[in-house]
């Protein structure tokens, strides 16, 4: 991949947002499985679930209503049908509304689905933000189609929970079926489907239990594809891994621990334990999954000192600290911080609005660019209000495997 970050474009403005607001808590995007895509999907709190793309021109070609009291904790999407012109694309999105917890299945381009004749269950609004296509706002049930000649339907399917989802993923040997992590711990096999017959009782086909504290508190989780573990999922049928992060209530250890997933079985293959500073000495503590195999720790000190620790999995050795405080001078000490994996062993961070790209291996920095640098101009005692940069998705570059990593 280049090492080189380079100046940014604008796809779209976001909503208005409450001030302070974390942007990573609010919007969620599903993974870019290639770094040539010109496609991405989006969903905002209290707004609407969307894809944009971003060739020729940047926009928003289709977009779906939330209401404004939704919260949105967990989403991904699923492309069918690529290469032909029936193009669909599934959806599955956690949502909490007035402390009720749902999932929301959406359907996007099943043009074999016949549509309902009835008015009161099809509505066409235009909407104002796009020039293709539209975007229906019934609450329940609803279908929505298309006003073009080839037409696609929508149709989705919401189901009341018990508990709140915080991470979801399709299968990638059947899109019928997603994994769910949930808040307490749970991980569960869901059935996808917008058929009305479908409810809670129904929907979850399997469940996993085993070694779950309600008591700790999960800080981080990552679908990741097995290969990137040096697990064969063909012979080994594996699905996906899941890796997660948990704090240790009343104690300094994080819990890490891989989850073997497969449709018919989810087995866990791993637990170890970190220990960590006393957590009251952290301002912020975040994480990312390293594709060479490596947990790697973002820590923001109480005295400001800004230091990656990364771990090779599963057995959480080799540990490596580096220092990249200095990387950051010229933002302010309280300045917010977001991580990402860009590729093997190289990191995106940010500060501020300052992003920059670190190898872990080799402990460089290899370029930063600073996405609003006039928040630091003096002009004549007057400086521009300062900007923040959070990172919510990095597309996978070809060839990142753990075969590649050296």
């Amino acid at each position: 991949m280049s090492s080189l970050i380079y100046d940014p474009f604008v796809v779209t403005n976001l909503p208005r947002l409450q001030s302070k607001s974390d942007i990573s808590k609010l919007c969620f995007t599903s993974q870019i499985n290639d770094s040539n895509s010109s496609n991405f999907d989006i969903t905002i709190s209290g707004s609407y679930i969307a894809t944009f793309i971003t060739r020729p021109s940047p926009k928003m070609i289709w977009s779906y209503a939330l209401s404004p009291d939704s919260i949105i904790t967990a989403m991904d999407s699923y492309d069918l049908d690529l290469n032909t012109d029936n193009e669909r694309k599934l959806f599955a999105v956690n949502i909490n509304e007035r402390k009720n917890y749902f999932i929301k299945f959406i359907d996007y381009g099943n043009n074999n689905h016949k549509a309902n004749n009835n008015n009161n269950n099809k509505t066409n609004i235009d909407d104002e933000n796009q020039s293709s296509s539209t975007s229906v706002v019934n609450e329940e049930d609803r279908h929505i189609i298309e006003s073009n000649d080839n037409l696609k339907h929508v149709n989705d399917k919401t189901i009341q929970l018990n508990d709140e989802i915080i991470g979801l993923k399709f299968s990638n040997s059947n899109s019928n079926y997603l994994f769910a992590l949930f808040k307490n711990g749970k991980i569960s096999v869901l059935n996808f489907s917008t058929d009305e017959e479908i409810n809670k009782s129904n929907i979850e086909t399997l469940s996993f239990n085993d070694n779950i504290n309600s008591n700790n508190q999960i800080l981080y989780h990552q679908f990741i594809k097995p290969e990137q573990l040096s697990i064969n999922s063909k012979s080994q049928k594996v699905d996906n891994i899941l890796l997660i992060v948990e704090k240790v209530k009343n104690s300094n250890k994080l819990n890490v621990r891989l989850i073997s997933l497969n449709l018919d079985e989810i087995l866990e293959i791993s637990n170890s334990e970190i220990i960590v500073d006393d957590y009251s000495k952290l301002n912020n503590i975040q994480f990312t999954f390293d594709i060479s195999g490596k947990l790697v720790i973002l820590k923001n000190t109480d005295n400001y000192q800004l230091l990656l620790e990364s771990y090779e999995l599963p057995l959480i050795n080799n540990k490596k600290i580096i220092n990249i405080t200095g990387v950051f001078q010229k933002e302010p000490k309280e300045s917010p911080t977001s991580i990402k994996c860009a590729s093997t062993n190289r990191i995106l961070i940010t500060k501020g609005s300052t992003v920059s790209l670190i190898d872990i291996k080799y402990e460089s920095l290899l370029s930063s660019l600073d996405l609003y640098s006039r928040s630091k101009e003096n002009n004549n005692g007057f400086t521009k209000t300062p900007r923040n940069a959070t990172l919510l998705n990095v597309p996978i570059v070809n060839g990142n495997t753990i075969k590649s990593k050296n």
